[in-house]
């Protein structure tokens, strides 16, 4: 039975101690992490709009969430990473 995080076919996945799939935001060891609704995959390198539609979360490149801001958004749009 699979537990913990896994790596299947390049993406990664995180089952919890039953073994069953976990979706949606998960904390683990003090680090919160997004897990795709439908295939439960890790999102990164990404923005995740918040539930009530008011705002977004930024994903780090290794998952993590963002707890302080690392990119600018320009008057044009444009996000720029610091």
């Amino acid at each position: 039975m699979a537990t913990g995080w896994k790596k299947i076919a390049e993406k990664w996945y995180y089952f919890d101690v039953e073994g069953a799939m976990k979706t949606g935001w998960v904390k683990y060891k003090d680090t919160w992490y997004y897990l795709d609704a439908k295939e439960g995959a890790m999102v990164s390198n990404a923005f995740i709009q918040s539930a009530d539609g008011t705002g977004w979360y930024y994903l780090k490149p290794d998952g993590t969430l963002a707890d302080k801001p690392e990119f600018t958004v320009e008057p044009d749009g444009l996000i720029t990473v610091k």
